[in-house]
């Protein structure tokens, strides 16, 4: 397709007027001679000396996966079949799917260049062409052409940015380090190694038959017990998919969720996960070792924003009939009010009788935005008020939460992550399990 730019269509609107003007005075044809056919010269001259549309080609090198929440870009290389008549283009993909809109990339001199996309939510991206558009050497008219390029690509949880967020949040040494030992009293329940017994050690810990066959007073030395289970219960439902600071909460529990994951893995626990809204719709048993974590965020990506209310009945039952061993169950999740907590607080207390729970929240920055500025209107009064109420009712949930034992973890977005890795870390340091 060739149009004309801007540009020439200001000449040629100038270049009429004059002609206008010769007609209404009645001097002949000269002036239309002298005003268009210098122009119609240099329009003609602009078509001929910039590429024809059959000597540009683009190449475009497709990806497979996008991470969510990170810029990505796609490579692209401009492919001129009459290397005399290189001009600088713009390249821009008809893409589809959770992406803001891409910028075109413009490619010139080196002829390389790349379109950068910036996913907001998971799902997949696809795109079945590349348009290319260039203007002639005067810029009066402007060619545009389409290529093939097909792109079938996920968007999934950011696992490398988890990975290095949580290897610098946890900085705990006796988890990521290794098997440190641990001779604080209360601090180690496995069985280590035999010491020397010194003044100022817990004599609980004497070994006395090891101390009357050596004829030295040895003393028990123990470390932190590995190998426990971190279930994540990660709700999906009608509530998750509001979005606070550009993504759902559902996102910020599923980046919350992989970064504890990942540090209970280093930790030496093993990590499983569930996913619920009106039934559960994934379970992946205790899985071990660091490499699991990949696996995890692999099952999570396909979850979707889901619509229904979260049953947290058949969630917590099937908890309870899958997960024999005692563990912490860490539920992101999310509720309204008092009324609507009934049903949760009543599975989560029956649950807690066996298990270690964590609830997790995210705390909307509305409410409290809300609740620390001064109201300068009737309405401005109007929601500070449904703003104290909302907080208000959600204390009360957590103060019932925390008398049947479970641990409550209420945070804004950029802090999240930070405090459930603290609760985890905490749990573990004071062997809870």
């Amino acid at each position: 397709m060739i149009r004309p730019t801007k540009k020439s269509i200001l000449i040629i609107a100038i270049a009429i007027f004059p002609a206008l003007v010769s007609v209404f005075l009645n001097v002949g044809p000269w002036p239309w001679v002298i005003s268009l056919v210098p122009i119609a010269a240099a329009l003609l001259a602009d078509i001929f000396f910039s590429p024809r549309l059959d000597e540009v080609h683009v190449e475009a090198e497709p990806r497979h996966t996008f991470y969510l929440g990170e810029k990505a870009t796609i490579p692209i290389k401009v492919v001129f079949r009459s290397p005399h008549r290189r001009k600088a283009i713009e390249v821009a993909g008809d893409f589809a799917g959770p992406i803001l809109p891409p910028e075109p990339a413009v490619v010139s001199g080196e002829l390389l260049g790349n379109i950068e996309l910036s996913p907001h939510a998971r799902g997949r991206i696809h795109s079945s062409q590349l348009w290319i558009r260039w203007t002639g050497p005067l810029g009066l008219f402007e060619k545009i052409t389409t290529t093939n390029f097909s792109l079938e690509a996920d968007i999934v949880p950011n696992t490398k940015a988890v990975q290095r967020a949580a290897i610098r949040l946890a900085t705990h040494s006796t988890l990521l380090v290794g098997a440190k030992t641990q001779n604080q009293r209360g601090e180690g329940s496995e069985f280590d190694a035999l010491r020397r017994y010194v003044q100022g050690l817990d004599t609980r810990f004497i070994d006395w038959k090891a101390s009357a066959k050596h004829r030295s007073l040895l003393w028990r030395e123990h470390r932190v017990e590995r190998n426990h289970n971190v279930i994540l219960a990660i709700d999906s439902g009608r509530l998750m998919s509001e979005p606070i600071d550009d993504y759902t909460r559902l996102d910020h529990a599923i980046n919350a969720g992989l970064m504890v994951g990942y540090v209970s893995l280093r930790a030496g626990d093993n990590v499983g996960l569930l996913t619920f809204d009106s039934e559960v719709r994934t379970f992946i048993p205790p899985l071990k070792g660091v490499s699991s974590a990949q696996l995890l965020a692999k099952h999570l990506a396909p979850v979707t924003y889901s619509a229904d209310e979260a049953n947290y009945t058949l969630a917590i039952t099937e908890l309870g009939t899958k997960v024999k061993r005692r563990s912490v169950i860490i539920v992101l999740t999310e509720f309204i009010d008092t009324i609507g907590a009934e049903l949760l607080i009543e599975n989560l207390g029956r649950l807690a009788k066996r298990h270690l729970i964590v609830f997790v929240t995210l705390r909307d920055p509305f409410l409290k935005n809300s609740q620390e500025t001064l109201p300068r209107d009737i309405v401005e009064v109007g929601k500070t008020t449904l703003a104290f109420e909302l907080e208000s009712e959600r204390r009360l949930v957590f103060k019932e939460l925390q008398r049947l034992g479970v641990f409550v973890v209420d945070a804004l977005p950029e802090n999240l992550s930070v405090e459930l890795i603290n609760t985890y870390l905490e749990i573990h340091r004071r062997e809870l399990l």
